[in-house]
């Protein structure tokens, strides 16, 4: 592989297969292209071999119809991964932003073809995912179709019925005293430094209950610290320093909170941390649907 560019955003991304699991998430809205191949980041041998073993480690649960043999198992996984993305970050230098569990495919989301004359990219669907207990049902909409909002305020009642029986309305809606999923570590100049990025139709806000969290006395500290060297402090804000510091703190609050919330670090987009509109407006007719039942 040759780079035309270098990358300026990379995602630490576990994928299945013996392979580095770097992706290029650069600002260009069109590139969706990865893994790397070893060799030509410029990252050294060791680090490489690291997160390729680290990536196996993914790979080996295939067998066990991708299930971790614990919970603690997961969890140093998804510590390790964190610790391996400030390893990386600090080969990059600062000139790269490294970030781990900015995507995350489990999401109900829908995804959209690249723009029209996009060179090397195929032809793809908008897609609708809802989780139900048996998976996901999916809405598609082929290029050129009505939209997928259009399509489901056009679909008669009895045909959205047979569409979403089987859907899960509590994977999907907010509800009163929710704990999030998916906890951003990001620096707040008004407050402490975690955004509620749970991605459930009808959060109110981003604002997390701290107290709710539980977190080590000593934990907060560090969090609060760390917020206030990046408030108080320009250069540091551009620094390596603070995306490494991030990337630490980063583990040691996905250690506290334990495998049921993702954390992310940093620069989750807000608007890919909320359902799309047509999520929003199929949860919408969905409630509505059975509110009448």
């Amino acid at each position: 592989m040759v780079l035309e560019a270098f990358p300026t955003r990379v995602i630490l991304m576990a994928e299945y297969g013996d392979l580095l699991p770097l992706w290029d998430r650069s600002s260009s809205p069109d590139v969706w292209f990865g893994p790397f191949e070893r060799g030509v980041l410029g990252l050294s041998e060791g680090l490489e071999t690291r997160l390729v073993q680290w990536n196996r480690r993914l790979d080996n649960i295939a067998a066990t119809d991708r299930q971790w043999a614990s919970a603690d198992e997961k969890l140093e996984f998804m510590v390790d991964g964190q610790l391996l993305a400030a390893e990386t970050q600090r080969e990059f230098g600062a000139g790269v932003l490294l970030l781990y569990r900015e995507d995350d495919s489990e999401r109900s989301r829908a995804t959209f073809p690249p723009r029209s004359g996009s060179p090397g990219v195929p032809n793809q669907k908008v897609r609708l995912a809802a989780k139900t207990p048996n998976g996901l049902v999916y809405l598609d909409q082929p290029s050129g179709r009505p939209s997928l909002e259009d399509q489901l305020a056009a679909m008669p009642q009895a045909e959205f019925d047979a569409l979403a029986k089987d859907v899960d309305l509590t994977t999907l809606e907010w509800a009163p005293g929710q704990q999030p999923t998916r906890i951003l570590l990001e620096p707040n100049p008004g407050g402490f430094p975690l955004r509620d990025r749970t991605d459930l139709a009808g959060r109110p806000s981003d604002e997390i209950d701290v107290d709710a969290l539980n977190l080590p006395a000593e934990l907060v500290v560090e969090l609060t610290e760390w917020n206030r060297r990046w408030a108080n402090n320009d250069q540091y804000q551009r620094s390596l320093q603070y995306l490494d510091e991030g990337h630490q703190l980063a583990a040691r609050l996905q250690r506290a909170l334990g495998v049921d919330v993702a954390v992310l670090f940093p620069e989750a987009n807000p608007v890919r941390s909320r359902p799309t509109p047509e999520m929003a407006r199929f949860v919408q007719r969905l409630r509505e649907s059975r509110q009448s039942q």
